[in-house]
């Protein structure tokens, strides 16, 4: 009786295990069919920033490669955010601080840190540079409308 028992007990918890396992494979459904991977899901969203956030700072901080120019000192990294594909980065007004080709230096270093990171498993199609909360182009033009 006792081995019966046991053995009924055995089956009940690996059905209860296959229950749980049919339970969070279609939980998962829903996040596999709107685009994410598992790196993306809302739940590890503040991982993907962070970890985004770390790579920038490192750009921000390290000697840039040959032939580029230094970001600028005090450059910030506001805020990042993903939404469908897009990356949004916003920056503190530092970033713009010296000459354009130096901004295009900036940003390809930044950008390329990021794309290396992970090479494609983020699924980002594109990217949106901010300055302090506006569009990048949008600052550029008002800061020559105020020269």
């Amino acid at each position: 009786m006792r081995a019966k028992v046991v053995a009924t007990s055995v089956g009940v918890l690996m059905n209860i295990a296959l229950v749980k396992k049919l339970v969070i494979s279609l939980a998962m459904v829903p996040v596999l069919l709107n685009g994410y991977s598992a790196a993306q899901t809302p739940k590890n969203r503040p991982y993907l920033e962070r970890t985004i956030r770390r790579v920038v700072n490192e750009a921000l901080v390290e000697a840039p490669p040959d032939g580029y120019a230094r970001i600028p000192v005090n450059v910030r990294l506001l805020s990042v955010q993903k939404k469908k594909g897009v990356l949004i980065l916003n920056f503190s007004k530092e970033l713009v601080s010296n000459s354009r080709a130096e901004l295009e230096d900036a940003i390809h270093q930044i950008l390329t840190r990021i794309n290396n990171l992970e090479s494609g498993s983020l699924k980002i199609s594109t990217y949106r540079i901010l300055i302090e909360g506006r569009p990048l182009e949008g600052f550029l033009r008002e800061c020559k409308k105020e020269e």
